[in-house]
């Protein structure tokens, strides 16, 4: 009876040690420092180190690095060799938590991870290693603002905007609307290629806007338009924008057409006269087909 209960234990124990070790290996919490990312633009951002130990008396130093999503995460050791260590005399002297430093040099639109680590040098031991996802700001166009209005089946109107600053330097924009699709012009070929406005205000910097109608569409249509700012002074351009917008779907003319009183085997159409003509012997002709 004496040995059943002792395997009976030593069983119960084995179970416990795996629940446990089940349990550890999940666990992804990290240890004696936490970093946060702010203040992200297109080609930085800010970090927050802060030391979650509660020993401030070790003379705690932060590294860090920041890579790309996808690259290999480092270990502690990797940040303290290859990393970029803070120079906070008040995190190391213990007089703060905390703190900030700023990351520069970024691309815009891309996945970022950043690592950090709190390395002790009192007693030569390290924190977990800390990371944060972080994406950089999409780069919106330079210099050029630009904007659709009053959509219809053919035509579309551009506001396009100079956003630089700079007025005295003759600029005149240049356009071009292109479908879905195809391919994106850049700055010289708008210029070579597209029409240019003839807004003498907007050239002569007494207006920062100028606004043009595109016509001979086709309803029902994806489009791209795209705009430039060209400073004839400095020789300069400003970035390429875009604006995606979809003509108006044409509605059937001179005609209207509604079901009504719809059975398991019938239905009623009523077809309307929508042209104003009444004079010329209109007569409908109709038909009705299974859908596909």
């Amino acid at each position: 009876m004496k040995k059943l209960y002792q395997r009976i234990l030593s069983m119960g124990l084995s179970l416990c040690m795996l629940f446990s070790m089940a349990v550890t290996a999940g666990a992804v919490e990290t240890a004696g420092i936490t970093v946060s990312v702010s203040e992200v633009t297109e080609v930085g951002a800010s970090l927050t180190i802060e030391n979650t130990s509660g020993e401030t008396g070790t003379y705690p130093v932060a590294y860090y690095m920041v890579k790309q999503a996808g690259e290999d995460a480092p270990d502690a050791e990797t940040l303290k060799s290859s990393g970029t260590q803070t120079t906070d005399n008040g995190f190391t002297m213990g007089s703060t938590t905390s703190t900030a430093v700023s990351v520069t040099g970024l691309t815009a639109g891309t996945e970022y991870v950043a690592y950090a680590v709190v390395y002790h040098a009192k007693n030569q031991s390290f924190s977990s290693v800390a990371s944060a996802e972080f994406t950089t700001v999409t780069a919106g166009p330079k210099g050029v603002a630009l904007s659709v209005g009053e959509i219809t089946e053919e035509s579309v109107s551009l506001t396009i905007e100079n956003t630089s600053g700079e007025t005295g330097t003759y600029p005149v924009a240049y356009y071009m609307v292109k479908q879905a699709g195809e391919g994106a012009p850049d700055e010289e070929t708008l210029k070579s290629s597209g029409t240019q406005t003839t807004d003498s205000g907007f050239t002569m910097g007494s207006s920062t806007s100028t606004a043009v109608s595109i016509t001979g569409l086709t309803a029902g249509t994806e489009y791209v338009a795209y705009a430039v700012v060209y400073h004839a002074k400095n020789q300069s351009f400003s970035s390429v924008a875009s604006a995606e917008f979809t003509t108006v779907t044409a509605e059937p003319k001179g005609i209207a057409l509604s079901v009504g009183e719809i059975t398991e085997e019938s239905v009623s159409l009523t077809i309307e006269n929508t042209s104003g003509e009444t004079g010329t012997y209109p007569v409908a002709y109709y038909m009705v087909k299974q859908a596909g």
